[in-house]
């Protein structure tokens, strides 16, 4: 495991945050209202609400921990808006969100801008270890972190990693008195054999996650994975409208659209700067365009719904993209269906070719598995890296938070790519010396297929 910084990488994080709520509250609450306990379907969290207040606890076979705050409760009949949902502890370092809670009938509808909501049923009361929660000392914190993996962690088999020979191994080499520094070395000794980038420890040291790449990315920094698609805009678009600090967007010689897209940022949905806009303000320039290339050979995520955004510009009719699931204890949760509809403007359903290699991250992922259903898409590059699956948490007791991977993006066919990456269907390496000369194979890739098609 490593240390790593990345602006956008937290973004991912906030993007891609799991979470429901809980706390006390009245557990005789009239069901017609939100008011009580509810325990959410996967997740492991708790959402408690009276009136205008909410909290969070999670809760596994190590204890009752209390996991988030909301700063205030905003109702509107069935809706109530969720203001400021706060991590406790390092968790608060990822910032704050906002969700919306909707009563159906006998469940607690959670959006958190994920692609799908988070269920709850009502609760009579919180568990009895919330009576009695664990101290915040190590042992405490180990017991915490692995009854937390053990029920929610979905990529054990996949990864490897005998779950229980960890807790075997290291469990007697923690007591209480154990200091943050060898805990902490202990915690990365038990995760880092999972290799999953979606894994990671947030600490007073900062963010400690397993920087996962392919050879051609290794030992760079962030700032220089992106140089290397900056250096692609260039190449192929220098005089964009738009130049390539986090999106680039411009036309090429040879008459196709391209699109550089370092994150899928939360605003690219409901922002100023919409993915609906930046295909109008494209089509509106370039009435003409032969193609559209999007490249996001270095994407480090962000919102999945932003991705869908940007796909339902590129399609004229609603596709099944597959669904989506949640594990806990053992088993998957019901599916969720996940489907694109077209845009009701700027919409370009010519030629699409999606760039993707090993550093193409999380909601970069899900948007190259969404497009692997478009008849118009070509994926051109290498495989992404992996880690589709959202980004869940958990706090432990001595305020250190921990995010790992519980859930599951299933294509059409049933298919799921988490470890392997999302296959492309046109193999070109990433060769960031060549284009950094002035040659692109994938860009070559995309004009050969181009003229035979």
């Amino acid at each position: 495991m490593k240390r790593i910084f990345p602006s956008a990488c937290a973004a991912a994080v906030i993007a891609g945050l799991s979470a429901s709520f809980a706390g006390p509250a009245a557990a005789n609450a009239d069901k017609s209202d939100i008011d009580g306990i509810w325990q959410a379907q996967g997740y492991g969290f708790w959402l408690s609400v009276t009136g205008e207040e909410a909290t969070i606890d999670q809760i596994t076979a190590g204890g009752c921990v209390s996991m988030a705050s909301i700063k205030s409760v905003i109702r509107d009949g069935a809706v109530a808006r969720l203001q400021d949902i706060t991590l406790n502890g390092m968790g608060g370092a990822l910032g704050p969100l906002q969700g919306e809670l909707t009563l159906e009938e006998d469940r607690l509808l959670l959006d958190l801008g994920k692609a799908n909501l988070i269920s709850f049923t009502r609760a009579d009361a919180l568990p009895e270890s919330c009576t009695n929660r664990p101290g915040s000392d190590a042992l405490a914190s180990f017991d915490v972190l692995w009854h937390g993996f053990q029920e929610h962690y979905a990529y054990f088999d996949l990864r490897g990693v005998n779950w229980d020979e960890m807790r075997a191994t290291y469990r007697p080499q923690v007591t209480a008195e154990t200091d943050d520094e060898t805990l902490l070395n202990i915690f990365i000794q038990m995760l880092g054999p999972l290799r999953d980038g979606h894994v990671s420890l947030i600490t007073p040291e900062g963010q400690i996650a397993d920087d996962v790449l392919p050879e051609w990315a290794e030992g760079l920094e962030a700032e220089q994975m992106v140089n290397v698609v900056r250096n692609a805009f260039t190449l192929h678009a220098p005089e964009g409208t738009r130049p390539a600090s986090s999106m680039g967007l411009g036309m090429t010689a040879e008459g196709l659209g391209y699109m550089t897209l370092i994150n899928f940022d939360d605003a690219l949905v409901a922002g100023e700067v919409t993915m609906a806009s930046i295909m109008g303000e494209l089509l509106t320039a370039e009435p003409k365009m032969k193609a559209l290339v999007i490249d996001t050979r270095v994407n480090f995520g962000g919102s999945d719904l932003a991705g869908y955004a940007l796909a339902a510009q590129l399609t004229s009719d609603s596709v099944e993209i597959g669904n989506k699931a949640v594990w806990e204890q053992g088993r998957w949760h019901t599916d969720t269906p996940l489907t694109i509809q077209p845009a009701n403007a700027h919409v370009w359903d010519g030629p699409v070719y999606l760039l993707t290699s090993g550093v193409t991250i999380s909601a970069a992922e899900t948007f190259a598995l969404a497009l692997s259903h478009f008849d118009n898409v070509t994926l051109v590059g290498a495989p992404s890296n992996g880690i589709l699956s959202d980004m869940s948490f958990l706090t432990l007791p001595n305020g250190w938070a921990v995010s790992l991977s519980n859930e599951r993006y299933l294509n059409a066919a049933g298919e799921n790519f988490e470890g392997a990456g999302v296959p492309v269907d046109i193999a070109v390496p990433v060769l960031p010396e060549e284009i950094a000369a002035g040659r692109d194979r994938a860009y070559e890739a995309v004009l050969q297929h181009l003229a035979q098609n």
